[in-house]
């Protein structure tokens, strides 16, 4: 129960401080930072509090034995990780507009773009391994 909820609020705290720090290396965008800032603290506050929370009693999460319950523990799985999905793609993609702006060269700036991909390539593959540990 614990790693969920810790896993969740170190996923929102990455997410932010990876749009913190497109703020500023692009101070041209400050809106649309500003923007994807709100949107990741909104999914962290649901989030947290909805793994937190997802049985009432807390502890009837591991023991299905004491009395109360829960939410539809898939449901939750699923929109949690659909916002997810959403939250990587929104912050994956600001840099990639301000990327063709930069006055560097093609080969540096094509050498950004396959570094930008790979990272976030990298991210679901984690996951899966994470899976299956």
């Amino acid at each position: 129960w614990a790693n969920v909820v810790v896993y969740n609020f170190t996923l929102t705290l990455c997410k932010l401080s990876i749009v913190i720090q497109y703020l500023r290396i692009f101070p041209t965008i400050p809106r649309v930072c500003k923007a994807v800032v709100v949107l990741v603290t909104l999914y962290g506050a649901w989030s947290i509090p909805g793994s937190i929370f997802l049985c009432v009693p807390v502890q009837h999460f591991w023991d299905s034995t004491s009395e109360g319950g829960c939410m539809n523990k898939q449901a939750f799985w699923y929109s949690n990780a659909a916002l997810n999905i959403v939250t990587d793609l929104v912050v994956f993609l600001i840099p990639f507009p301000l990327i063709k702006t930069l006055r560097i060269h093609k080969r540096e700036r094509i050498g950004l773009i396959i570094v930008f991909t790979v990272a976030f390539l990298l991210v679901p593959l984690t996951r899966a391994e994470l899976h299956h540990i």
